[in-house]
C-alpha cells in the first residue's frame, strides 16, 4: 500500500453517517482513497440505567401556612416519560374524609407534565381545606414514574404541608324580626321570633322601649306582658361566633289599645 497524506471528510445524518479519505495527491479536489457507510448507534455502554429522582417540591416537605388555592409541583432529575404521569402516580391525599367521585382521602385533581422543565405539576379540582396537613406522593417502582430510558424511580418520594388557617371573620351578622306585632293592637302582651344571617352559636340582645339591652342568648323569640296602652318599639341585635355585633339592631314599633 502506498502511503498518502490526507484528509477524512464525514457526513452525519438523523440515523447514518458517511466518510470518505481524501488523499492530497495534487489535484484539484483530491483523489478518494477510500469510503464508507454505517448506522448510528448509542454511546459505548448500552442503554441509560440509572433511576431519576425527584430534585425539589412545591408546597415544600414541611410547609406551613401554605394558599388553600395551591398547585402541587415536583422537578425530576431529568427527561420524563409523560405517559407514566397522570392521576394515579402523582396523588395528593388529606387525613379527613373522602372527597366525592374519588377514592377515600384522595383529592381530586388534574396531572400535567412540562418536558422542558422535566416539571410535574398536580392541580386540585378545588380550593383546598384550611388548617390541614396533606401528603403528596410520586409513585415508584415498576408500576410508578419512568424516565425516557424506561428506568423507573427507585422509591416513592413523599412529602407532607399544612395549609393556611382560615382567615379571621370581621362580617357582623345581620338581624331580622321575623314575626311579632305591629300596628295598632288589643292585647297588652306580645311576643317577637327573631333571627340572624349566621345562625350558628349566634346570641341576640333585645330591649323595649330604648332600655337597657338585655341578654337573650341562643334563643331566638322574647314575650312580653302586661305593657300600657301607647305606642312601644322592639330592637334586637345579634352577635356571631366570631363575637361581631350587628351596628344596625332590627326595630318594631306597635301600638297597644286596650280596654
Amino acid at each position: 500500500m502506498v502511503d498518502k497524506f490526507g484528509v477524512i471528510k464525514v457526513d452525519l445524518d438523523a440515523e447514518t453517517y458517511s466518510w470518505e479519505f481524501v488523499a492530497v495527491d495534487g489535484t484539484a479536489n483530491g483523489t478518494v482513497m477510500d469510503s464508507g457507510t454505517d448506522q448510528c448507534h448509542g454511546a459505548p455502554g448500552g442503554n441509560q440505567t440509572t433511576p431519576p429522582t425527584v430534585t425539589n417540591v412545591a408546597p415544600g416537605n414541611g410547609g406551613e401556612d401554605v394558599p388553600i388555592g395551591s398547585k402541587v409541583e415536583a422537578i425530576f432529575s431529568e427527561a420524563m416519560d409523560a405517559n407514566t404521569i397522570y392521576d394515579s402516580t402523582f396523588t395528593l391525599t388529606k387525613p379527613d374524609g373522602p372527597d366525592a367521585d374519588t377514592s377515600p382521602d384522595t383529592v381530586l385533581s388534574a396531572v400535567d407534565y412540562d418536558s422542558t422543565s422535566n416539571k410535574a405539576t398536580l392541580t386540585p379540582s378545588r380550593n383546598l381545606d384550611y388548617s390541614t396537613t396533606y401528603t403528596a406522593t410520586v409513585k415508584g417502582g415498576a408500576d410508578g414514574v419512568k424516565d425516557a430510558a424506561g428506568n423507573p424511580l427507585s422509591a416513592d418520594a413523599v412529602w407532607t404541608f399544612t395549609t393556611a388557617a382560615p382567615p379571621a371573620d370581621t362580617t357582623p351578622p345581620d338581624t331580622t324580626i321575623v314575626s311579632g306585632p305591629s300596628g295598632t293592637i288589643k292585647s297588652r302582651d306580645a311576643t317577637f321570633t327573631f333571627s340572624s344571617t349566621e345562625p350558628s352559636n349566634a346570641t341576640f340582645q333585645t330591649r323595649l322601649d330604648g332600655g337597657n339591652w338585655e341578654a337573650n342568648g341562643t334563643a331566638t323569640s322574647k314575650t312580653y306582658s302586661n305593657l300600657a296602652n301607647g305606642t312601644h318599639t322592639f330592637d334586637v341585635k345579634a352577635t356571631d361566633a366570631a363575637g361581631n355585633t350587628d351596628p344596625s339592631p332590627a326595630s318594631r314599633s306597635w301600638k297597644v289599645r286596650a280596654r
